[in-house]
């Protein structure tokens, strides 16, 4: 569900990591940002503004599509919800080019 909190929490979670000298992941060498960055994300946001957002965060070519099914909250049309959010040239990424650069093909 594109990254679900986490984008939303990454100040937070880095906050705590950085004023609590208990913190057992004190030692990180990266900020919390960098890592998410890193990961990969759906686009089953069911909120064109969230995607979006998600999107200023973490590069465009880490996101594939998603669409919740088989579960009753699906997006209705998950292509088409990618094209209407996302510029044409992001969009193509995510429903033609990042999956194969995903898995490798």
């Amino acid at each position: 569900h594109t990254g679900a909190y986490s984008l939303v929490l990454r100040a937070r979670m880095q906050c705590e990591i950085d004023t609590n000298p208990k913190h057992p992941y004190g030692h990180l060498k990266r900020s919390i940002g960098d890592y998410l960055a890193m990961l990969y994300y759906d686009t089953a946001s069911f909120d064109p503004a969230i995607l979006r957002f998600a999107t200023t965060i973490v590069p465009i070519e880490h996101f594939v599509m998603g669409s919740d099914a088989p579960f009753p909250l699906v997006v209705p049309n998950p292509v088409t919800f990618v094209k209407e959010v996302l510029p044409a040239e992001q969009a193509n990424k995510v429903l033609s080019r990042n999956f194969d650069l995903l898995v490798g093909k």
